[in-house]
Order: C-alpha cells, then structure tokens, then sequence
C-alpha cells in the first residue's frame, strides 16, 4: 500500500463579485460609494488525497483560475 504524498483538507475559497463596478473616471469619482459586493464561495470543504504515482488533472474552463489551486 502507497503512502499518501498529498493531503489536502478542509479547503475554502471565496471571492467577492462587485456589481455595480464603475466604467470610467468619471462614474468613480462620482459613485464612489456604492461598492456592492456579493460574495462568491467557490470552494466549500475540499478534501483530497493523493498517493504517489496518482496522476491528476485540474479541468475548467479558460479564465476559471485553476493555477490558483494547483
């Protein structure tokens, strides 16, 4: 039986999506203020064990940051 090389446990990541983000100078300048956020929880209790020799693979779509996992 392989020993496990990677273990990975309770893992959490969140965001914040701002949504009324302003466009220009000007929208910031004057709404400056409304900074509505919601967060985003992406990642909620991951665990993961990998033994050696275990190949795998982090699959998403372009732009998903999977670097940020891996």
């Amino acid at each position: 039986m392989q020993a496990d090389k990677i273990i990975v446990e309770h893992v959490y990541k969140t965001f914040n999506v701002y949504l009324d983000k302003a466009n220009t100078i000007k929208e910031k300048l004057l709404f400056f203020k409304r900074n509505k956020k919601q967060k985003r929880e992406v990642l909620k209790d991951v665990n993961l064990k990998i033994k050696q020799g275990e190949v795998v693979a982090l699959i998403g779509v372009n732009g998903s940051r999977k670097i940020y996992i891996a």
